[in-house]
C-alpha cells in the first residue's frame, strides 16, 4: 500500500536438544528496477535478538520502517512482466547458549505478488555485502 513501509512475517523452530540464542542484523529492504542485479549493499539497523529453549516455535516479523513504498515501486512491483524487485535480507546466527558452536542463518527474500505469502527464497546469485567487505 502507498505510503506504508514493508514488512515479512517468520517461524523459527529450535530442533536441537540446547537453548540457544539467534541473532539477526544487516535487516535490509530494498527495492530495484534493474532485475538483473545481483550484488546488494547491506543497511544498517536494529538488530533483533532472542534465545530459544529446545521445541520453542518462534513466530515473529521484521518491519522495514526507513522504505516507504511509494506508487511507482508498488506499480512496478505488480505489472505483468515486473517491472521492479523488492529483496529482504538479514544477516542471521545461531548458537548453543553454553558456548557451543556459531551456525549461520541468513535470510533473502523476494516479494512475489503471484504465491501465497508474496515471498519466495532469493536465488543463490544474489548476495549481500556491507561496503568495502566482500560478499555474503
Amino acid at each position: 500500500m502507498v505510503g506504508n513501509y514493508p514488512g515479512i512475517e517468520y517461524e523459527l523452530e529450535n530442533i536441537s536438544g540446547v537453548e540457544v540464542s539467534v541473532l539477526l542484523t544487516d535487516v535490509t529492504c530494498q527495492f530495484t528496477q534493474d532485475l538483473k542485479q545481483t550484488s546488494f549493499e547491506c543497511l544498517s539497523g536494529d538488530e533483533v535478538k532472542f534465545t530459544m529453549v529446545p521445541t520453542k516455535r518462534i513466530y515473529g516479523q521484521i518491519r522495514f520502517p526507513k522504505h516507504i513504498l511509494i506508487e511507482e515501486e508498488i506499480r512496478a512491483l505488480n505489472q505483468e512482466p515486473e517491472q521492479g524487485r523488492l529483496v529482504f535480507y538479514a544477516r542471521g546466527e545461531y548458537k548453543d547458549i553454553a558456548g557451543g558452536p556459531t551456525y549461520p542463518l541468513n535470510l533473502c527474500q523476494l516479494y512475489n505478488p503471484y504465491i501465497d505469502g508474496n515471498l519466495t527464497f532469493c536465488d543463490p546469485v544474489i548476495t549481500f555485502s556491507k561496503a568495502n567487505e566482500g560478499d555474503k
